[in-house]
């Protein structure tokens, strides 16, 4: 992985030394005017901030605090270690409270108060902004990824691959390698969320992949409800699945409803029930999710690799009291770790160009367009031009009740599937 590594910045004084006389006008040690000096005074430091539009006291707030704990966490890391030469990271928060009428509000608050780039940590927020963001000609970078939001390509940068995408990655794998649909005929599947961008685009990219491959997956229905906490009567629309996708908000009750209805489908699972997972399985236990399947980009807490060892460090340093229970929590403080390491690399890519003093939205934009990483295997993402979103491939993971942790079902890093068809 590219590194900026800290720079020492040199300043070089020039002295002049006091002149001495010894002619005819006046004593030898008589004081002369001092010659004037060309000392270099040292660079300012230059401040970039970033404006966050969270959820602090709103329906995402359990999932959105540990990563705003993350980002306040590596902007530490990055200060403390001057990973961006010349230049200090600050961050200020507004509470959009999982509520859209609000994201425009923040936005305007956060550049209202010097923000020099926008980070969205809630699903709706990229949609809401693009055209703002498109108009003011100002970089948004987003956790979540919606097709409204990066078509056609703008001057949001999504974090992450519209949600459908992972829908229909993990439906090919299901069907290559967990249901011997030749032997069994087609899986049933159905799921249930929120009515929103989020939601609907993956019941609607799940819907869609299982109607171009009949042979292998039978849709049985996406039913959505508007911010409800009990599942009734999706519970019983959805219990003859084979498989079904829960929902993220409202994980724990939709499982508890499901497994009392008898149902024993397997849940087909994303970074958003992940979040939740340890609430989820603190309220149900680890039987009721056995052998549910996720699929995500990043790494899951107990691998060794770079960016999970880094959120492991970070969690440990800055937050001890705390780090047990943030990691049994879910995987939201690492997914803000590994997702705000790219964005803060591509700002010290930027400064790296241009200098801190001359960082703006245009700077960010031209860096972010030809940025990419590479995190080891195949885990790269990159943007150009053209793509807005981040990740190119995800891994596959089984929840296990006897370990009671996620575990890496596939050891193989999968291509993102895009298409449907």
């Amino acid at each position: 992985m590219k590194r900026f590594a800290a720079m020492a910045i040199g300043i070089l004084l020039v002295l002049a030394l006091p002149a001495c006389s010894d002619d005819d006008n006046g004593p030898a040690n008589a004081p002369q005017p001092a010659q004037e000096t060309t000392a270099a005074a040292p660079a300012a430091e230059v401040t970039i901030t970033i404006g966050v539009i969270t959820d602090k006291t709103g329906m995402a707030a359990l999932s959105m605090q540990p990563v705003d704990q993350a980002l306040e966490d590596l902007i530490k890391y990055f200060n403390g270690n001057e990973l961006i030469p010349g230049a200090r990271l600050e961050a200020i928060f507004y509470d959009g409270q999982y509520d859209p009428a609000k994201d425009i509000p923040g936005y305007e608050w956060l550049r209202e108060r010097g923000a020099d780039v926008i980070f969205a940590n809630l699903p709706n927020t990229p949609v809401t902004l693009k055209p703002r963001a498109d108009s003011d000609r100002a970089v948004v970078f987003a956790l979540f990824a919606s097709q409204h939001a990066i078509d056609p390509p703008g001057w949001v940068f999504c974090m992450n691959v519209p949600i459908s995408a992972y829908a229909n990655t993990i439906l090919q794998w299901v069907a290559e390698n967990d249901w011997d649909w030749q032997a069994n005929g087609p899986a049933r599947v159905g799921g249930t969320g929120w009515t929103g961008p989020l939601w609907e685009e993956i019941l609607a990219g799940a819907e869609d992949y299982c109607k171009n491959h009949p042979d292998q997956f039978t849709w049985e229905g996406g039913y959505l409800t508007n911010f409800a906490m009990t599942w009734p009567s999706q519970v019983e629309a959805l219990k003859s699945c084979d498989y079904v996708i829960p929902p993220g908000a409202g994980l724990l009750t939709f499982v508890k409803e499901f497994r009392e209805a008898g149902a024993d489908a397997k849940f087909l699972c994303f970074e958003s029930q992940a979040s939740t997972l340890g609430a989820t399985v603190q309220a149900v236990g680890w039987n009721a999710m056995e052998g549910s399947l996720f699929s995500f980009p990043n790494r899951w807490w107990n691998e060794d690799a770079e960016l999970s060892n880094l959120a492991n460090q970070l969690l440990t340093e800055n937050r001890p009291d705390a780090a047990v229970a943030i990691r049994q929590s879910g995987s939201s403080y690492l997914g803000g770790i590994t997702e705000w390491y790219g964005v803060l690399m591509i700002i010290a890519e930027a400064v790296k160009n241009v200098g801190a003093e001359n960082l703006d939205s245009e700077a960010l934009y031209r860096t972010a367009s030809a940025f990419s990483m590479a995190f080891g295997d195949c885990e790269e993402w990159d943007f150009s031009e053209t793509k807005r979103t981040s990740w190119n491939y995800a891994g596959i993971y089984e929840l296990s009740a006897a370990e009671k942790d996620l575990i890496r079902k596939d050891p193989a890093w999968h291509s993102i599937v895009y298409s449907a068809e």
